[in-house]
């Protein structure tokens, strides 16, 4: 009786979960010579992008009372900040290498499903749907509010908060969001993003629904191009 070892592999049949890159000394050198040039290009780049918009994500609530912060920015407020920072935001992807995103299909349209649910959030690559959706409403951890910028732009898309160390937030979160989805467009699409919460927001969302259809929109982990 013939013993077949599980961790080898033959050339008529790999390794199904270990993949050998073989580089040739040409490839081997030009790695050397972009990468030194490239990575503290893009790293200044998207650094420098990330420091001009702190202060623009700022002054967009700067002077609002706590129930203005509450709804929806209007006015010169909005249409004079927010194309701003979406194209600083598109800048910076654009500097890290996301030189054009790809979008297959049609996006449903806000009254179709209010809810944008975007995966994989693991990887961070969910962050690039916020420039084909000019820059949706998302939910997020609200420990990153405390982070430098990423903060600042939390605050200018008037995210919905989750504390993953409070219990009650996140059935606050799931209020919000309740009155965020049934505002009739009041409100502007809100993207959902938010690891292992995801589902139990989810869940309480649909429990607390009485009447009417909530409509989800997903978009699946190959919903971007890397170049």
């Amino acid at each position: 009786m013939e013993k077949h070892d599980c961790s080898s592999a033959t050339q008529e049949y790999p390794h199904p979960f270990i993949y050998e890159v073989k580089l040739t000394r040409a490839q081997r050198i030009r790695g050397i010579l972009l990468g030194s040039i490239l990575v503290p290009l893009r790293i200044t780049l998207a650094a420098l992008f990330f420091l001009i918009m702190w202060p623009i994500a700022r002054l967009r609530l700067a002077g609002l009372s706590k129930e203005e912060r509450a709804r929806p920015v209007t006015g010169w407020r909005s249409w004079l900040f927010h194309p701003i920072v979406w194209l600083l935001s598109r800048a910076v992807f654009f500097s890290l290498g996301f030189l054009w995103v790809k979008v297959k299909g049609r996006r449903a349209d806000l009254k179709e499903a209010p809810v944008l649910v975007v995966a994989p959030h693991s990887s961070f690559l969910d962050m690039l749907v916020l420039c084909p959706t000019q820059l949706a409403t998302v939910v997020s951890r609200s420990e990153n509010t405390s982070l430098p910028v990423i903060g600042a732009l939390l605050e200018f898309n008037q995210s919905v908060l989750v504390s993953r160390k409070d219990p009650e937030s996140r059935k606050k979160a799931v209020t919000e969001l309740i009155e965020r989805l049934t505002s009739k467009g009041y409100w502007p699409q809100v993207g959902c993003s938010v690891g292992g919460h995801l589902q139990k927001i989810s869940e309480e969302m649909y429990t607390s629904i009485t009447s009417g259809v909530l409509l989800f929109q997903t978009i699946p982990p190959d919903f971007a191009t890397f170049t």
